[in-house]
């Protein structure tokens, strides 16, 4: 008899309804769409600041947007957009605050099961689960401090352009 009330709230969960990390993000995070060119991203939400790394070639811009994200309060924080090498945002981060890690951790886990990844690196621990429908989302935040902030990341390649410049050797 102990066993049904458990398959009833397990049946109640969204993982057990089926769904994915492409439901939470269908159109990508703060009304900016997956597969936005970085120009046309930066034209809607001018005064935001570029990120630019020379390791991988990658560009992202940063704006303060303070939609919640499932269901947690984000006021003042900023959400990075990455984009790829056509210049289109295909990752989103989210920033939230660090007492959030552990409620955000658990929120995720309960809509899409066990992480796959759980790494520390140094002072920041992070958090992989299955890509789903193309999507990977991921968690980082700091260790062992009680400061600092936690990120939700959620990739979603888009598809490349072809590149005539770009020549195929052999």
């Amino acid at each position: 008899m102990r066993a049904l009330p458990l398959v009833i709230a397990l049946a109640g969960t969204p993982a057990a309804q089926g769904r994915s990390i492409a439901d939470e993000f269908p159109a990508g995070f703060g009304g900016v769409d997956w597969g936005t060119k970085c120009d046309d991203l930066v034209q809607r939400f001018p005064g935001g600041y570029e990120i630019l790394s020379v390791h991988s070639g990658g560009l992202a811009y940063a704006i303060n947007i303070e939609d919640s994200v499932l269901g947690l309060a984000r006021a003042g924080l900023y959400v990075s957009y990455a984009m790829n090498l056509d210049r289109v945002v295909d990752e989103i981060s989210i920033r939230t605050p660090y007492e959030q890690a552990q409620p955000l951790t658990g929120r995720l886990t309960s809509r899409f099961g066990p992480a796959i990844r759980p790494t520390v690196h140094g002072a920041v621990s992070a958090y992989q689960w299955p890509t789903d429908q193309g999507m990977t989302p991921a968690i980082r935040f700091s260790t062992g401090g009680a400061a600092g902030l936690a990120t939700l990341d959620v990739h979603n390649p888009v598809e490349r352009k072809a590149d005539p410049k770009r020549r195929k050797t052999h």
